[in-house]
């Protein structure tokens, strides 16, 4: 009987190996044992372990609480983990929220041209179902970043393009229209600190501010095309001042040098 008693000890000790099956791993989990363990100390109140009782309920309760207690803080902590990537990488419908008005224009010629390319903005992202989405890794940022095509049977529609670095976070997106480029809308996040400056790095560097994701600038820029040419660009940085001579050529020559390089990824 005590061979069976000692069996039973090293089975709670030991929950992840069979003595009973070679090679497989126990159903029962530490509680099973531990009450198997008991039985077999009430079937024996003459054995000298049955004076050891007490002592043992008290280390195995003591066991089970600590590794109830540090699995609640492991997934814990997944979990606030999880929380800040969430934060951090924003889903594309956010974006949209912030361009739900329409750009003011005092002239009415220029809105009459801005007119069909916000309705071909509009029936992109009306569409729900797309024919394909291909994604590709890009390297050009310190965190790397992604774009992606999104296809229907008529072809390319638009391409979503992320960038994430230490300091920042850039999401473009362009729409196309019969294949050429009709509108560009880019959103850059500027963080106050890089995004591994944690509470610890700031008292360490005797500094005030961690990363805040919610103290981040926001830069927002859209630019309207017509037959290959940049007609109009709007930027939430703009002071209402006209634009230099040149400005917009040179934006135009910058968004299509991003665009050419992403058509020739597709």
């Amino acid at each position: 009987m005590n061979r069976r008693l000692l069996t039973s000890f090293l089975l709670f000790l030991f929950p992840w190996k069979s003595f009973t099956q070679p090679g497989k791993l126990p159903v029962a989990g530490p509680a099973f044992y531990f009450n198997k363990f008991q039985e077999f100390i009430d079937d024996n109140t003459g054995s000298s372990l049955y004076y050891l009782r007490p002592v043992y309920m008290i280390l195995t309760r003591v066991l089970i609480i600590a590794c109830f207690l540090l699995t609640s803080c492991t997934q814990g902590n997944r979990k606030e983990k999880e929380k800040v990537v969430q934060e951090v990488v924003l889903p594309t419908d956010s974006v949209k929220k912030t361009r739900q008005g329409k750009d003011a224009t005092n002239d009415e010629f220029l809105s009459e041209k801005l007119t069909p390319i916000r309705e071909n903005y509009n029936r992109i992202i009306a569409i729900r179902e797309w024919k394909a989405v291909i994604t590709k890794e890009l390297f050009e940022s310190t965190e790397g970043g992604e774009a992606g095509f999104y296809y229907t049977p008529a072809g390319l529609q638009k391409i979503v393009v992320r960038h994430y670095g230490e300091m920042f976070q850039q999401i473009t997106e362009y729409y196309l229209q019969e294949g050429r480029l009709s509108f560009v809308f880019e959103k850059r996040y500027k963080y106050n600190r890089p995004i591994y400056y944690d509470s610890f790095a700031m008292k360490e560097s005797g500094d005030s501010e961690s990363f805040d994701f919610g103290k981040a600038e926001i830069i927002e820029v859209r630019s309207y095309f017509e037959n290959g040419i940049l007609i109009h660009q709007v930027s939430n940085q703009d002071c209402g001042a006209p634009f230099a001579a040149g400005y917009l050529d040179e934006e135009k020559l910058r968004i299509e040098k991003d665009f050419n390089k992403l058509m020739r990824m597709q």
